[in-house]
């Protein structure tokens, strides 16, 4: 398959080398990370250690705004609509 690419198009081969080049950077870097001790099986990110030691933000969620979420009609367009470039203007687009 790799030959198949690599016999292919230019912009195929350029695109192949580039996720190539991409892999190494990132993913192998990922792989050797040390997997011992307690945090074994965890190869990427903090610790659960690390994670604790970090407070529980305080967060105050918003109120529902019901008059401002529920204003609106929304209708379902069944012919184009020609768009205006101004107020009786010229016809610039249509919305199909």
């Amino acid at each position: 398959m790799i030959t198949a690419i690599l016999k292919g198009h230019p912009m195929r081969r350029r695109l192949f080398l580039a996720f190539f080049i991409l892999s190494v950077v990132f993913v192998l870097p990922a792989l050797a990370d040390n997997c011992e001790g307690d945090t074994a099986g965890l190869c990427a990110g903090l610790s659960p250690d690390t994670i604790a030691s970090y407070p529980e933000p305080l967060v105050e969620p918003l109120a529902t705004n019901d008059t401002a979420v529920t204003d609106r009609i929304y209708q379902r367009v069944l012919n184009p609509i020609d768009i205006y470039d101004a107020p009786n203007g010229n016809v610039v687009s249509q919305l199909v």
